[in-house]
């Protein structure tokens, strides 16, 4: 079953209808800004379109604007684009991006944030962020270390920056400081289902000047993936501390995979 929300362009098929369910996730709240939830779409994505943000209606009290369509997240490469590589739902709706063996950084699937969540992480350096995303490695980038998620600066990048999961490292961390904390469970190149999080006490180093200077996209370039989830949040607005997000965004993760969980013993075919 399916509603029409005001604002909605529906002539775009990865936004334009949205189940009635889409909305109910415990870890909606005041300071939400994004959440990317594969399971959620009705087509694969394609690009030059956008796909849901299912934290739109949270983000748009945040800023003070914007809608489902002007806070979904823009599609600007696809991996089926490239010679070899392909994009497709697994069983239990994943979105698995398997770029070919041997392929750099920034060859797969990129989504970035809008600009409207852009400016807001501009509007609010200090404030103190929480990211996490789930997701299944199903092979490990054998080629290059690359940023697979990022908010940062585009100078200089691993010294200026939000947030950055890398291949090899997370920042901000215990080795990267300063940090509200970390998870990588049960670890970063781990070829199988894995979680990550981190907690930021805002920017580390030089704040972008303006968006045109902000990075904010996932890369599935160096390695093929099952993206699941990911979620962002200003704890700052939602008054909550790392260790309470991370307590809960954990045990839903935990929970997607157990035995009844949406993605247990989820299926998907052969990386490249």
């Amino acid at each position: 079953m399916y509603i029409i929300i005001p604002g909605l362009d529906a002539s775009d098929s990865n936004i334009g209808q949205i189940e009635l369910n889409n909305r109910n996730d415990p870890r909606l709240r005041a300071g939400s800004l994004v959440l990317f939830d594969p399971s959620k779409l009705t087509t694969l994505p394609t690009v030059n379109t956008s796909v849901l943000n299912v934290a739109w209606v949270e983000a748009a009290a945040n800023i003070g604007s914007g809608d489902i369509n002007s806070l979904a997240l823009p599609i600007t490469t696809q991996v089926a684009n490239m010679p070899g590589g392909f994009l497709e739902f697994t069983e239990k709706k994943g979105l698995h991006m398997s770029v070919l063996l041997g392929s750099t950084g920034g060859n797969g699937i990129v989504w970035v944030f809008p600009d409207l969540i852009k400016q807001y992480l501009l509007d609010n350096p200090t404030n103190d962020y929480y990211f996490s995303m789930w997701v299944r490695n199903t092979r490990l980038n054998t080629t290059a270390t690359y940023q697979k998620y990022r908010v940062t600066n585009s100078v200089e990048a691993t010294d200026n920056n939000l947030f950055i999961f890398e291949t090899t490292t997370t920042r901000p961390s215990s080795v990267h400081t300063p940090t509200l904390g970390n998870a990588e469970i049960p670890s970063i190149n781990h070829l199988g289902i894995s979680f990550r999080d981190v907690g930021t006490p805002g920017w580390k180093g030089t704040v972008p000047s303006n968006i045109s200077n902000l990075i904010a996209r996932l890369t599935i370039g160096s390695e093929s993936t099952i993206m699941y989830d990911f979620y962002a949040e200003d704890l700052t607005v939602s008054n909550r501390s790392y260790e309470q997000a991370h307590a809960q965004v954990y045990g839903l993760y935990q929970a997607a995979f157990a035995t009844g969980g949406k993605f247990h013993n989820d299926t998907f075919t052969p990386a490249l």
